[in-house]
């Protein structure tokens, strides 16, 4: 066999190679699982709160959304939002994106947490930035 076609050959197995890690599925999360406790400024448990949860995945165009109410403990329970995927998805629909919208487009993934109670100011929280103690505490304006 010639240089060239052992050379080939690599290149073969090279490309193959890598389709196949392209393909290889693996589970992406767009949000994790949350648990978290509301309160007024006193610390009493806010047991009326709607809890709205939206989560994208922008280059798989996964989008959801669902409300949820706290319980008498003022505890909310968020599970985990996941998709199957792999990577050749991911780099089709981000270049599908930035065809579609140009220098609007997003490919990664984003949740965000909107808590509404009756007679204080909404509340809203972006990729779990502010959850960090467990606790969220919904004060009246100023």
């Amino acid at each position: 066999m010639t240089n060239s076609k052992r050379m080939w050959h690599y290149l073969v197995i090279f490309l193959l190679l890598i389709l196949l890690v392209l393909s290889f599925p693996f589970e992406l999360v767009i949000a994790p699982e949350r648990k978290f406790r509301i309160t007024d400024s006193n610390g009493n448990a806010i047991s009326d709160a709607l809890v709205r949860q939206r989560w994208d995945q922008y280059a798989l165009n996964v989008h959801g959304e669902i409300d949820l109410k706290s319980n008498l403990r003022g505890e909310v329970f968020l599970p985990r939002r996941a998709v199957r995927t792999n990577l050749m998805a991911l780099i089709f629909g981000g270049i599908k994106e930035f065809k579609d919208l140009g220098i609007h487009a997003s490919v990664g993934s984003s949740e965000g947490i909107a808590i509404f109670v009756s007679g204080l100011p909404h509340k809203w929280i972006y990729d779990g930035k502010g959850l960090e103690t467990g606790t969220v505490i919904m004060k009246k304006e100023q």
